[in-house]
């Protein structure tokens, strides 16, 4: 959802989510895309609910194709 609330949310292009069991460790890969609708730069929050217990490892963004790492 764009910070600004006057301007409509990012438009999901594709949603593909890949994952692999193994013993008691579930590896989920969730790759989604966006597309600005707007002739503005946008921010926005990414919202992503995980269970309790649940860890995030290795979390990056692809911004024009180029892997942008989260701090």
């Amino acid at each position: 959802m764009p910070n600004d609330t006057s301007l409509p949310p990012l438009a999901i292009l594709s949603h593909r989510v890949s994952v692999t069991i193994d013993s008691q460790l579930a590896v989920t890969k969730v790759e989604q895309v966006f597309q600005n609708n707007t002739d503005r730069v946008l921010e926005a929050t990414f919202i992503f609910p995980l269970p309790p217990g649940a860890t995030i490892h290795d979390f990056a963004m692809y911004i024009n194709g180029e892997r942008r790492a989260a701090n």
